[in-house]
């Protein structure tokens, strides 16, 4: 659209947009203008109604009391008979020539005779006894009445005739035989509506050519600055013509940078592969999917036994291997969801080639030697696939790969009632085998040791659950916890930690932390055999609390309550797993912890993974300024505990300063 288009049509819209404004003011001021002089004619009215009325009794009571002797000479200075005079000159001397009268439909003086029109007010007032105003727009005036009612005092003149003043009597024969109450006229107050127009009439009258002022001017002044900012404009757009391709390539940076960020957040920075992000996205897109997993058996013994360096470059030569394997059918679509797991999407494709692809991996990627440096690796995988929605489909092939793995066997297939019967069953043998394990006194507890990192002392413990099977077996808390509690054993476990906890900490100096969830936290039996445990022992300053699954808090006041309680007693407070899931810094500001433990899946990343550095630091800057200690967990090396130890972590957890064991080092 050119300049003189653009200016032809503002110059246009404006005057027209204004005169519609104007129009609408002209409306409305008429309207509010019409109001306002009816109510303005209805005041005048009533305040002239009772001037009039106070000027009547008073001179009515001056004839009654004897203070002007009422005769044939003095008659006519009753307010009745001067009515009619008085009206006359009263609406000749002004300006809106307004009338006012005492007029009855009986009346004695032919001038004070009601016209059809005070008529109508009087059946008014006689038809409404309670109605003490009469107001009415009539044919060229306004009329306005107050009733006249028959008082005692009235009753002097229009009572029986015999009781009348003579000269009345003898002169009238009508108007007699009133009673009081009785409507016997009006006060009526005319204004003629001739004048009244003419003065609203002037008023509207300049309100329009007021308007139509103001309308030529702002049309003048539109046209004025239509021309001079048309003129103005054909220079911005010289001068934009030049910026635009500038912008433009600016934008093309910025695209290209956002491009480049997106990929960066969805891409695995060691095999440059699609993260689990990647994943969850591509799968909202799609409709007719499955999804084979894949997992590295025992890969932290490769991490372990060679190094990181050397695991890391497996997983690169693994990732390849992969692609190689994928890249003959563009239909699959790998992905890095974790760090020794992998992720086959199949989209449109036939659930028997989705597990001849999975059979086809396991025979290549198990058979194959990985050399790296000196050193010949070989590895076994293990693979869950699933054919369920997309909604399921991730956490149904993880399933299936926890039951392939339970089970050592290379494949599993989710189903649902394979894995309900499954999970059933399994859950039935691990019932019995935790009811075995607490009625044998097969509940044990392990301590793990936490180092100081400034001169590597150990001073305190990590107290973790174990059982022992029937064999002799120590069994991880991963196989039968979450059975528990379904089982309702949960409590039970709960306690027993806690005791042999106590007791194993009695005799000695050292400090241990506890693991307690929020549902041990808000169980009353529980917090009250805490509370019975440190009043027995009395080693509460040398207790730790470690709250696991802190991202599930919905009852802050319970949970800062128990804090509040321990805290009394000298006991500290610990967040576990900090950094994953919904972790956030408000419910530590909340919480009040004494320490962090920062998840182990961050820690494990840090030399290997900017993001996983910069969280870390991100988190113990702000420990720091709450004066919260933080501990880091899964330091399984010397390289890694010199990097937390640079980056201010204060102490370490994890397998490089010993396992889990039965008894304290």
């Amino acid at each position: 659209m050119s300049n003189k288009v653009i200016s032809k049509k503002l110059i246009i819209i404006v005057p027209i947009m204004f005169f519609i404004i104007a129009f609408v003011r002209i409306y409305i001021n008429y309207n509010d203008n019409k109001k306002n002089v009816e109510e303005f004619i209805f005041e005048q009215s009533k305040l002239i109604d009772s001037l009039y009325i106070t000027h009547r009794d008073y001179y009515q009571d001056l004839y009654l009391n004897g203070t002007i002797k009422l005769d044939e000479d003095t008659v006519v200075g009753l307010p009745a008979y001067a009515a009619s005079k008085i009206s006359k000159t009263f609406s000749k001397n002004n300006d809106l020539h307004i009338s006012m009268q005492t007029v009855s439909d009986r009346a004695r003086n032919l001038d004070n005779q009601a016209d059809n029109y005070e008529l109508k007010a009087i059946d008014h007032f006689k038809n409404n006894l309670n109605s003490k105003e009469y107001f009415s727009k009539e044919s060229g005036f306004y009329q306005y009445a107050t009733p006249l009612k028959i008082e005692k005092k009235c009753l002097t003149c229009h009572g029986k005739k015999e009781d009348a003043p003579k000269f009345i009597s003898e002169k009238y024969n009508d108007a007699y035989n009133y009673k009081i109450g009785e409507v016997r006229g009006i006060l009526s107050v005319k204004v003629p509506t001739d004048y009244v127009d003419k003065i609203f009439s002037k008023q509207l009258y300049t309100s329009i050519v007021y308007d139509f002022l103001l309308f030529s001017i702002v049309t003048i002044i539109a046209i004025y600055l239509m021309r001079f900012f048309s003129n103005f404009q054909a220079k911005l757009e010289d001068e934009l013509d030049g910026k635009t391709s500038e912008l433009q390539k600016s934008l093309s940076i910025l695209t290209k940078q956002k491009e480049e960020l997106l990929l960066l957040a969805t891409t695995d920075l060691l095999t440059k592969l699609g993260n689990r992000d990647a994943l969850v996205n591509e799968i909202k897109q799609n409709i007719d999917q499955s999804i084979i997993v894949i997992n590295i058996d025992a890969f932290s013994h490769v991490n372990d036994f060679y190094g990181h360096k050397i695991g890391d470059e497996l997983l690169i030569q693994f990732a390849k291997k992969l692609q190689k394997i994928c890249a003959v059918e563009k239909e699959f679509k790998l992905f890095r969801v974790s760090g020794d797991e992998f992720a086959i999407l199949a989209i449109d494709v036939v659930s028997h080639s989705v597990v001849i692809k999975a059979q086809e991996i396991i025979k290549n990627t198990d058979l194959h030697i990985y050399e790296i440096g000196n050193e010949k690796i070989e590895i076994n995988t293990t693979i869950g696939i699933s054919f369920e929605n997309k909604e399921r489909l991730i956490i149904t092939a993880d399933m299936a790969l926890k039951i392939a793995r339970k089970e050592s066997k290379e494949l599993v297939i989710y189903d649902e009632e394979i894995s309900l019967d499954r999970e059933y069953s399994n859950n039935m043998l691990w019932t019995k085998k935790i009811k075995e394990a607490i009625k044998n006194d097969n509940i044990v507890v392990f301590f793990q040791p936490i180092v100081d990192n400034v001169d590597e002392s150990i001073n305190r413990y990590e107290s973790l659950v174990r059982l022992i099977d029937s064999n002799g077996k120590v069994i991880s808390p991963f196989f039968f916890l979450d059975i528990a509690k379904k089982a309702k054993l949960y409590k039970q476990l709960t306690k027993i930690v806690i005791q042999k906890s106590f007791e194993a900490f009695r005799e000695n100096s050292l400090e241990f932390s506890i693991n307690l969830s929020i549902d041990d936290i808000l169980d009353k039996e529980i917090n009250s055999y805490i509370l019975e445990m440190l009043d027995i022992y009395n080693i509460s300053d040398r207790v730790i609390f470690e709250i696991v699954e802190s991202e599930s808090i919905e009852n802050f006041e319970d949970i800062q309550s128990f804090i509040k309680s321990v805290k009394s007693l000298g006991c500290r407070i610990a967040i576990d797993d900090f950094g994953t899931g919904y972790s956030n810094f408000e419910y530590l500001m909340r919480l009040e912890p004494d320490f962090i433990k920062i998840d182990g899946s961050i820690i494990k990343e840090i030399l290997n993974d900017e993001k996983s550095e910069i969280i870390t630091t991100v988190i113990v800057d702000f420990a720091k300024k709450m004066d919260i200690q933080v501990i880091a967990e899964f330091v399984e090396d010397r390289e890694l505990f010199m990097k937390i130890k640079e980056l201010g972590i204060e102490k370490s957890q994890g397998y490089y300063f010993g396992e889990p064991k039965a008894t304290l080092i």
